[in-house]
């Protein structure tokens, strides 16, 4: 994907209910699969451990769910 494609990705996720809904979807199968994996996390919990190892220190920073994305 290009740099480009991301941009107007992150656009379309502010307008387009469907692409939300599937990206959302697809944030919730990493906890599945973590499951599966033996892990026992929450989707909240992944988000966090993300941001803490990309050290980000924004607390309104919310990488799982790509349609919240931060300043929207």
């Amino acid at each position: 994907m290009s740099q480009q494609d991301a941009k107007r990705l992150i656009q379309d996720l502010h307008t387009n209910a469907v692409l939300v809904q599937q990206i959302n979807s697809a944030a919730e199968n990493i906890v599945k699969a973590a499951a599966a994996a033996g892990y026992q996390v929450t989707l909240e919990e992944v988000s966090a451990a993300l941001k803490d190892h990309w050290q980000i220190d924004d607390p309104d920073c919310n990488f799982i769910r790509l349609s919240e994305a931060p300043g929207y």
